[in-house]
């Protein structure tokens, strides 16, 4: 495994720590793509070395403001660990390497 996908195991194990700890994490699942340093970066596209699904609770963080303080603590948990993402659509959450840390 590469750095970067154990990197991303680590956040994935924290993230569904988190999730559980919140009871969000029945609304969610994880997936991680085989190898996501094969993907041709040329065309401005990054590789995507964590995916999470979302529904019910877990989708309600991002779009209703009331889960601010949570949406806070998912973040900080992202960026600690060298990540950031960005929505695919409206339920699936794409994380990358943040190369700016």
């Amino acid at each position: 495994m590469r750095p970067n996908q154990e990197r991303a195991e680590t956040l994935r194990l924290d993230l569904q720590a988190w999730l559980e700890k919140n009871e969000l994490m029945n609304d969610g699942s994880f997936d991680v793509p085989n190898d996501p340093e094969a993907i041709d970066t040329t065309q401005g596209a990054e590789p995507v070395y964590l995916i999470l699904s979302m529904d019910g609770m877990l989708y309600d963080l991002f779009y209703k403001r009331e889960n601010d303080d949570l949406r806070t603590e998912f973040d900080a948990i992202v960026a600690e660990h060298g990540f950031w993402y960005d929505f695919a659509d409206s339920t699936t959450l794409l994380f990358m390497v943040d190369t700016q840390t």
